[in-house]
């Protein structure tokens, strides 16, 4: 079953900008990219998503997004709902490349385990 869920976005009156805050997927950021990408805003979503490798950094990445919330830096939206996402990739390189985009929808899964009958 699909359900909706209430997001948590950026107070934009809390940061420096949007697009200094945001990233490109875990997947695709190296070191180079990840330095830029933490000097770009101290609230730079990578110091969520990319903590570091060692035991301790998912536990520092779950207290430093409790920090945020708490300081009203990431606000949770009020009602649940569905999000409708759109991300485009570059699938050329240069400023006259094509682009692929990518469509989707974010929501909860909630598994109920089938009745017996």
């Amino acid at each position: 079953m699909l359900a909706p869920f209430r997001g948590i976005r950026y107070a934009r009156d809390r940061v420096s900008g949007i697009a200094n805050v945001t990233s490109p997927p875990y997947d695709v950021i190296n070191g180079g990219i990840l330095d830029r990408l933490r000097a770009s805003d101290p609230h730079n979503v990578v110091r969520l998503i990319l903590p570091g490798e060692d035991a301790a950094a998912s536990k520092a990445a779950a207290t430093l997004l409790r920090e945020w919330l708490s300081a009203g830096v990431l606000i949770r939206d009020r009602m649940a709902a569905l999000y409708i996402y759109e991300q485009s990739v570059p699938t050329q390189p240069g400023p006259a490349g094509l682009e692929a985009a990518v469509h989707g929808v974010q929501y909860r899964l909630l598994h109920h385990p089938p009745r017996s009958s």
